[in-house]
């Protein structure tokens, strides 16, 4: 799928805050680039509940939590923690990777059922519904 804005024309853009709660999102592509998961890996979720304003989910090998703050389509993620298992290289990197672009994000999308976070209007996780 294209990121440009042109290709935001052609789609659905959901803009019901509502959308984006209790679902349990997987992460699928990262800094434009598409995640590939071994057969047993843990996939990348992300799951946002509106009663505690809660953020969490599998960051690949640990669990992560945060305060997520939503007005309109600004989203932020505040108070990030996490477990610190023992993880493989390759997990842990991917790990890293995606718990520094999550703490940048700024707003988000839901497009075609996928959820786009943004950095500075720029995609840079992109989630499909599990």
């Amino acid at each position: 799928m294209v990121l440009g804005s042109s290709a935001f024309a052609q789609n659905d853009t959901i803009t019901n805050e509502d959308a984006i709660y209790d679902q349990v999102w997987v992460l699928y592509r990262m800094n434009n680039k598409k995640v590939n998961y071994k057969e047993n890996d843990e996939k990348i979720t992300l799951v946002i509940t509106r009663e505690n304003e809660y953020a969490g989910g599998s960051s690949g090998c640990n669990r992560y939590f945060a305060q997520a703050v939503i007005k309109r389509n600004h989203l932020l993620f505040r108070s990030m923690g996490s477990t610190r298992m023992a993880c493989p290289e390759d997990k842990e990197e991917l790990e890293r990777t995606y718990l520094t672009a999550i703490d940048y994000v700024d707003s988000y999308k839901i497009i075609d059922e996928d959820l786009y976070l943004y950095k500075n209007d720029r995609a840079i996780l992109v989630f499909e519904k599990e």
